[in-house]
Formats: structure tokens, C-alpha cells, sequence
């Protein structure tokens, strides 16, 4: 205006700008003359970036079936949308909820796998429509934004494994009756 006072706004929707990763700076400048054009100031804007949270998207869930092979395997691919420049990316390190049967490995473009070892006792002794679930979190390469990662153990019905039996024989000649399914493992 006529008084030298003068307002910058900022349009925020702009993909340059929210582009900007926290601490990153877009500079503006922008010249002014006096009204007689004898005196040229320029006025700089400068313009910081902010962390915007990322979103993620994707396979967030799978689920192995004991006995299905020596190693229970399931993998699936988590998005991650950051308008941040270069922030579109997951960090590897995997944090597991509790104790875990298994292991889950995370690429930084987001794929993932997970393997467990059947014959743990654990995934043994899972019967049909008996489930293990287990939580693993992941976080953004900027650390702002994490998502959990669910895996599901599904229990089978073992089929019944029989035992010999061995029938004591008193001196007398009579036998001593033994419960043969105690020691059979019905699964």
C-alpha cells in the first residue's frame, strides 16, 4: 500500500509447498519500487516446511495354517503415502507385541513376510478352530505415523497317532487292564 505495508498469503494447497519436509525452506522474492521508482527494496518470504503425518494403506493382515509346511509363511504389501519429499517409505525395524512364534520382515517400499516354524510345540498344539494371533507395529521412515500388522495362526485337527500297548502278565495269569488311549495323542 502507499505506507510501505505490505501481506504475503500462502497457498497451502499447493504440491511445492506441502512437498516442503520438516525443516525445508522455499524462498520468495518479490521487488518493490517507490511510487517515483527511484528506490527498489526487495522483500524476501521465506516459507518452512512441517512434518505431515503420512497415510498407510494396504495388506495389514494375514494368516498361516499349522501344518500347512514346515514353515508357516504369509506376506503381503503395506502402502505409505507421505507428501513429504523422499518420506514415502517404511522403516525396517519391526516391533512385536509380546512374545511371537514367528518372525515379520518389512522391506522400506513396504512388503512384508512372515514365517514361523511348525513345529513348535505352541502351533502343535492348536486344535481346529483354535487360532494364536500375533501383533507386529511398523512405523513410517520419519518415525511420525505408525500401523500395526496382525497375523492369525489357525489350529488344524491333528489325526490320532497310536501307541503300542504292553500288557503286564501277572505269575497268576491274569492281565492288568491299561487304559490304550491315554497315551494315544488324539490331536
Amino acid at each position: 500500500d502507499p505506507t510501505g505495508a505490505w501481506n504475503y498469503s500462502l497457498d497451502n494447497t499447493l504440491a511445492a509447498v506441502q512437498a516442503l519436509p520438516e525443516g525445508a525452506t522455499l524462498v520468495e522474492q518479490f521487488e518493490v519500487k517507490s511510487f517515483d521508482e527511484g528506490t527498489v527494496e526487495t522483500i524476501v518470504v521465506t516459507v518452512t516446511g512441517v512434518n505431515d503425518v503420512p497415510v498407510f494403506s494396504g495388506a495389514i493382515a494375514g494368516s498361516v495354517t499349522e501344518d500347512a509346511a514346515p514353515t508357516l509363511t504369509t506376506a503381503g504389501a503395506l502402502t505409505i503415502v507421505d507428501v513429504d519429499t523422499n518420506e514415502s517409505s517404511v522403516n525396517t525395524t519391526v516391533t512385536p507385541t509380546g512374545q511371537t512364534l514367528g518372525t515379520l520382515v518389512i522391506l522400506s517400499n513396504g512388503d512384508w513376510t512372515y514365517e514361523a516354524d511348525n513345529n513348535q510345540d505352541a502351533i502343535q498344539a492348536l486344535v481346529d478352530n483354535q487360532s494364536i494371533v500375533e501383533t507386529f507395529t511398523i512405523t513410517s521412515s520419519d518415525g511420525s505415523a505408525g500401523q500395526v500388522i496382525t497375523i492369525t495362526i489357525n489350529g488344524t485337527n491333528d489325526a490320532p497317532e497310536a501307541v503300542d500297548e504292553v500288557r503286564l502278565t501277572l505269575k497268576d495269569g491274569d492281565g492288568i487292564l491299561v487304559d490304550v488311549l491315554a497315551n494315544d495323542n488324539a490331536g
